[in-house]
């Protein structure tokens, strides 16, 4: 299964659950995608299921599956902006800024949203994963505009963060599961598909 830390992190552990219970025979490989669709190892057969939200430009030959549907949020330390007060866009922008970069690009739909303000933001760093976003914000003066997902990770367990919506209008992401037809038929691909639909819609 090719996919993010952010699809290691909620689907693995109820996935190994379910698997030790129920296919005990079976071992589950994780890959990163490296931020792209791994047509390549679909193709070949060295994939079976490719997991993530910013797939694009699919072979139509593909199956795709969306798996759940997630809003972003902004994740800062609450020492940063007073309870209560809101989070204006030109506080948003004038801030540093941590983002997710699996592919070395530091622009984003935040960037797009923000030009059409008529405003820029400044990125202080970039990180090769999205679990370890939050650990950069604790105790700084920086944003995180994240997936709904980390933000509720990073407040349930540190309480030095907030949540918050965003200032500008993002759309929501859409994780999807895409699979190449050589295995769609394929008993077990199937049941696995099955229960990563189960799993992760629930989240």
């Amino acid at each position: 299964i090719y996919g993010t830390d952010l699809v290691d992190f909620l689907l693995l552990p109820r996935l190994l659950d379910k698997v030790q219970a129920e296919a005990p025979g079976v071992t589950i490989v994780m890959h990163n995608t490296s931020g792209r669709l791994p047509v390549q190892a679909l193709e070949q057969g060295d994939c079976d299921i490719a997991i993530a939200g910013f797939f694009r430009d699919l072979p139509e030959h593909f199956y795709r599956q969306s798996l759940m549907v997630t809003p972003y949020r902004v994740v800062h330390d609450k020492a940063l902006i007073p309870a209560g007060k809101p989070l204006d866009v030109q506080t948003y922008a004038s801030k540093p800024h941590v983002v997710s970069t699996l592919t070395g690009n530091l622009n984003s739909d935040v960037d797009t949203a923000l030009a059409e303000a008529g405003l820029t933001r400044r990125v202080v760093a970039g990180a090769s994963g999205f679990m370890v976003l939050p650990r950069l914000v604790t105790g700084r003066e920086v944003f995180l505009t994240c997936l709904k997902p980390i933000a509720d990770y990073a407040t349930a367990t540190c309480q030095h963060l907030s949540s918050r919506e965003p200032p500008v209008s993002l759309p929501d992401v859409n994780i999807e599961q895409v699979w190449h037809p050589r295995t769609h038929e394929d008993g077990l691909r199937k049941w696995i598909r099955e229960q990563i639909k189960i799993i992760l819609s629930e989240v």
